[in-house]
């Protein structure tokens, strides 16, 4: 989940009506999802089907989620 928009690619879709529900309870609209691009330590990371919720206070990576598409840590 990125809170920025300058991550993402040419396949960016816009939705509405949708929501993430944090550890809080506290309901976060979901303004688009798409493949993006970031990079962690010097190397940059492909994330397939990323949501934006510019909402966010900082970006959010799930090590765990990363590892089960294939590409690892």
């Amino acid at each position: 989940m990125l809170k920025s928009l300058k991550y993402f690619g040419s396949d960016y879709t816009r939705c509405s009506n949708s929501f993430v529900v944090m550890g809080d309870g506290v309901r976060v609209p979901v303004l688009g999802y798409g493949t993006a691009r970031i990079k962690i330590n010097g190397h940059v990371i492909v994330l397939r089907n990323c949501l934006y919720i510019p909402d966010l206070e900082s970006n959010l990576f799930s090590a765990t989620r990363h590892g089960s598409n294939g590409a690892g840590c």
